[in-house]
């Protein structure tokens, strides 16, 4: 079958679902799929990347008004033509979509009959506060009166953007969730029974792999979000344990990283796979209820526990490879305790073997071919 990948990010990307998108790519490809992807960029081009051809198509960007609801309701208004003549060249018999170009996406496939199917990995299209401190499940549905002043001040075009994405996901013929969690808020919020299938088919498990105790403890993307203010607050508290940070830093979080004596700042980090081999733990502290958390099993594979925040599909994630905190924002004493505990030697050997037990049977679970079942191929 001819399939055809729209989406904002493909290539250069190292994020999480665009490195799975990658992984779904090559494993529709391997199963005898033509795949061609449509994916937004600076320049325009077309290239042959892993047996899958990629036109990049450029969509404008301001360099003074960074808006993302501005951008996100403006480029699906650009995208929408674009993947109508591509349905049209191509001809495919299923489009897979995801992230902020779904919604031109979607109501290209339904223009032209053919099947499409909405990867979901984030709640950028159901609240701008992406459930910060709350729980996706119990939270109000964003409104006027409940949205932050940012939020208030551009209530249209914010409006207009979660309409765009509600859209998107109730026409689209399958939704897929990357979590058991997030199959449970969509369907509360867009009223969809979605398939769930986790974004590891890209992930290829090591060989076994035994982590030394006293190894530095790892904590992957500085952002508040992420919990970067309690990374801050838990490193104070023990200043005998040295911690390796990965990822991108706002100059204000990378100046007070850099400050930390037992803090070990990397910032970008192209093989991440080193970073597993030598770690003991990972720290996740997310201050929103992860709608995954692909970091946990990568770390998992190398026998790598976790001490993670009791939120969202943590958990799922987690399985009994780790110590889970709650509530999220807990005091750094409260996560110094929680660290100091699994890599206790009565502990840590029992968590890593658990991490990796766990990341071998999600990596056995949700393959290539549940892909191919989970889209009816």
């Amino acid at each position: 079958m001819k399939i055809l990948y729209c989406l904002d990010k493909y290539l250069d990307s190292a994020g999480g679902a665009d490195r799975a998108a990658r992984g779904l790519a090559a494993a529709l490809t391997e199963a005898g799929h033509e795949v061609r992807v449509v994916q937004a960029g600076k320049q325009a081009g077309e290239e042959l990347f892993e047996d899958v051809r990629v036109r990049t198509v450029p969509l404008p960007a301001s360099k003074l008004f960074r808006d993302s609801d501005w951008r996100m309701v403006r480029w699906n208004g650009l995208w929408y033509p674009v993947i109508c003549d591509e349905i049209n060249a191509f001809r495919p018999g299923l489009l897979i979509t995801q992230n902020m170009l779904a919604p031109a996406s979607v109501s290209a496939a339904r223009s032209a009959g053919v099947k499409s199917a909405v990867f979901f990995h984030a709640y950028r299209g159901i609240t701008p506060t992406l459930f910060r401190n709350a729980d996706a499940l119990a939270a109000e549905p964003i409104s006027f009166m409940n949205a932050p002043l940012r939020s208030k001040l551009k209530w249209p075009i914010v409006k207009c953007s979660l309409n765009l994405y509600e859209k998107a996901y109730r026409a689209s013929d399958l939704v897929i969730a990357n979590s058991d969690y997030t199959a449970k808020v969509i369907k509360r919020f867009f009223a969809r029974e979605a398939k769930v299938l986790y974004p590891i088919t890209d992930i290829t498990l090591p060989p076994p792999h035994t982590p030394q105790v006293n190894g530095p403890i790892l904590f992957v993307k500085p952002q508040s979000i992420k919990g970067a203010q309690v990374l801050l607050a838990t490193v104070a508290k023990l200043p005998e344990k040295q911690f390796v940070v990965v990822g991108k830093a706002s100059e204000r979080m990378r100046k007070k990283l850099i400050r930390m004596p037992n803090i070990e700042y990397h910032g970008w980090c192209s093989n991440m796979d080193e970073m597993y081999q030598q770690a003991s733990l990972l720290l996740v502290p997310s201050q929103w209820p992860e709608p995954f958390g692909r970091v946990i099993v990568e770390a998992a594979c190398y026998g790598v526990p976790c001490v993670a925040s009791d939120a969202g599909a943590i958990p799922e994630a987690a399985g009994k490879g780790g110590i889970l905190v709650q509530p999220p924002d807990a005091p750094g004493v409260t996560w110094a305790y929680a660290i100091t505990m699994a890599l206790s030697t009565e502990h840590y050997t029992t968590l890593s073997l658990a991490a990796r037990a766990h990341a071998e049977a999600l990596l056995k679970e949700h393959n290539a071919k549940r892909l191919l079942q989970v889209l009816g191929l």
